[in-house]
């Protein structure tokens, strides 16, 4: 005994529904990196001001066309390669709002913002 089960899936467009679903991850991750991005530069701490200069957005390739669905923020360089000692030392003083940590708790702190972001922008591409 066997039992079939089909879909038709023709009214669906599934190929522009990837784009928008792609397109939209990518808007996304690039709204939250950014936010990411500029709280941490609020809380790097400044001495020299190099730290805070080096600080970048990286987007990352992962699709044929070109679309990133990755991104991250960095600190230091070839010139500040004191970057991670500045971030991971809890007993170093600093001028608030400047603090350890400094890329860490505002990754923690959009986690849940980029979840409900996709899943709402997610449902809103699936809904039409």
């Amino acid at each position: 005994m066997d039992i079939v089960i089909k879909v038709d899936t023709s009214n669906l467009n599934l190929q522009l529904k990837s784009r928008e679903i792609n397109a939209m991850l990518t808007r996304t991750v690039q709204d939250v990196i950014e936010k990411v991005f500029a709280e941490s530069q609020i809380l790097v701490p400044v001495n020299t001001g190099a730290l805070k200069a080096s600080g970048e957005i990286v987007n990352e390739t992962a699709s044929m066309d070109g679309a990133f669905i990755g991104a991250y923020v960095t600190y230091g360089n070839g010139a500040v390669d004191y970057a991670v000692k500045v971030h991971e030392d809890l007993g170093m003083p600093h001028k608030s709002p400047t603090r350890a940590k400094y890329l860490e708790v505002p990754l923690n702190q959009n986690k849940a913002i980029l979840e409900n972001l996709i899943r709402s922008r997610l449902q809103v591409i699936l809904a039409s």
